[in-house]
C-alpha cells in the first residue's frame, strides 16, 4: 500500500501540486488512507467511499482467499463477473454492470492478484487518527464489500470525519444514485 500513496504523490509532485483532495473507491479508499497517514499535510480533503479500516473477512461478501482462489481457477473475467454482480443492489440487471465487467475484464490475473495480496494486510485501525484532514465516508446502503459497522469502525477511526449512507444502492453507488452522490460531494468538498 505504501507504494501505491507514493506513486501517487510523485505524480502530483510532477504535476506540481503540493495539496490536493483525494478521493478513493473500494481498494483505492485504502490507498488514500495510506496518503493520509504518510502525508497528512499533503491531503486537504479526503472522500473513503465503499472503504473499510481492512478488509473484514466476516464482512464481506466471501472471504478473500475464496476470492483469490476463484481468480486462479476461474481467471480474471468469471472473477469479475462474479464479484462485480455483488457491487449492485439489482446485480447483473444494473444498466452499468456490463461497462464495470468490461472493464473488471480487461485486468491481468496477475495484476488482480496483486491487488488482493496488497489489501489483505491492510489494517489502518490504529494509523488513522494521525489523519489531520476531514474525511467523508460514503458507502451504499447495501454494501456488501465493507458494509455499514466497517463504515462506521472507518468514521470512528477519522479525528476530523463524517459519513453519509446513500440508499437503494451497493458498492457502486455512483452508478446507482449518481445524483445523491454527486450532491453529497459537492457538499463535503465545496464545505468551507
Amino acid at each position: 500500500m505504501p507504494d501505491y500513496a507514493r506513486a501517487l504523490l510523485a505524480l502530483a509532485d510532477g504535476l506540481g501540486i503540493s495539496t490536493f483532495d483525494v478521493l478513493g473507491h473500494s481498494f483505492s479508499g485504502f490507498v488514500a488512507q495510506q496518503l493520509l497517514c504518510d502525508a497528512p499535510a499533503r491531503v486537504g480533503r479526503a472522500v473513503l467511499y465503499g472503504s473499510g479500516l481492512s478488509v473484514d473477512p466476516a464482512a464481506r461478501f466471501e472471504p478473500i482467499e475464496q476470492t483469490r482462489a476463484r481468480l486462479r481457477a476461474d481467471g480474471p473475467r468469471a472473477t469479475a463477473r462474479r464479484v462485480l454482480a455483488t457491487w449492485f443492489r439489482e446485480g447483473e440487471r444494473h444498466p452499468a454492470y456490463a461497462a464495470c465487467l468490461e472493464d473488471g475484464a480487461s485486468m491481468s490475473a496477475a495484476g488482480a492478484a496483486s491487488m488482493i495480496e496488497a489489501a489483505q494486510g491492510v489494517d489502518f485501525s490504529q494509523r488513522l487518527r494521525l489523519a489531520q484532514a476531514p474525511a467523508l465516508v460514503i458507502l451504499g446502503e447495501h454494501e456488501r464489500s465493507h458494509p455499514l459497522a466497517s463504515a462506521l469502525a472507518l468514521r470512528a477511526a477519522l479525528d476530523k470525519g463524517s459519513l453519509c449512507v446513500l440508499p437503494d444502492s451497493g458498492h457502486a453507488a455512483h452508478l446507482e444514485c449518481p445524483l445523491l452522490f454527486k450532491a453529497a460531494l459537492r457538499a463535503f468538498l465545496g464545505a468551507a
